[in-house]
């Protein structure tokens, strides 16, 4: 039995898909008609239908290689679409942060804000910042600076605050001002990230 061509599988397929057109279900009967009319022998129906499956099996493989693919970058793309909002959402929530008070206590609060340190006491002093707009939910990662008279970072404090459960929110950080801390002007910094949200400065004696 003689070998199908391309030339002849072509001719095959262009006729079966034209009288598909015109009646869905065709018999073999069909088929053998057609090879007639393109003047080819009977005997390469079996191998003409078997090419024609497997090209048909290609093809469905094809599309469905593509769907998947398709159907991998639409999800790549609403995961970072998502993300990409996510961020922004929440970059936005911290620049509406802002700060209602801020004072410098003891310990023991009892509602002051000190502006003089005696630092022959050894005190443990706390910097309160009262936020308001504090992104409900949300943990911070905030920090705070002890600098002393000659311009030196003394003292950080580097922490992450619980989540928050309301949006005037108060949070501290603690330093020790004793025998060996310089006199002078100090200032003391919260930051919110790279953010600077308040400062307070305050005289050591």
């Amino acid at each position: 039995m003689d070998k199908i061509t391309p030339d002849q599988l072509e001719k095959i397929v262009a006729e079966v898909e034209r009288l598909s057109k015109q009646n869905e279900n065709l018999e073999r009967q069909d088929v053998e008609e057609i090879l007639q009319t393109l003047n080819l022998s009977p005997d390469l129906l079996d191998e003409a239908i078997t090419r024609v499956r497997r090209q048909e099996t290609l093809n469905q493989e094809k599309k469905r290689k593509l769907r998947i693919f398709l159907g991998i970058i639409v999800v790549l793309m609403i995961t970072l679409t998502g993300t990409i909002l996510l961020h922004r959402n929440y970059q936005q929530r911290l620049q509406n942060i802002t700060v209602y008070q801020s004072r410098l206590t003891f310990s023991e609060d009892n509602g002051d804000n000190l502006q003089v340190i005696n630092r022959q006491n050894n005190t443990e002093i706390v910097y309160r910042v009262t936020l308001q707009n504090a992104p409900l939910g949300e943990q911070l990662s905030l920090s705070c600076q002890w600098i002393d008279p000659q311009g030196n970072l003394s003292h950080q404090n580097v922490y992450q605050t619980r989540k928050i459960d309301k949006q005037v929110w108060t949070t501290y950080c603690r330093h020790l001002i004793g025998n060996a801390s310089l006199s002078g002007t100090w200032t003391v910094e919260m930051f919110l990230g790279d953010r600077l949200l308040s400062q307070h400065n305050f005289q050591v004696q």
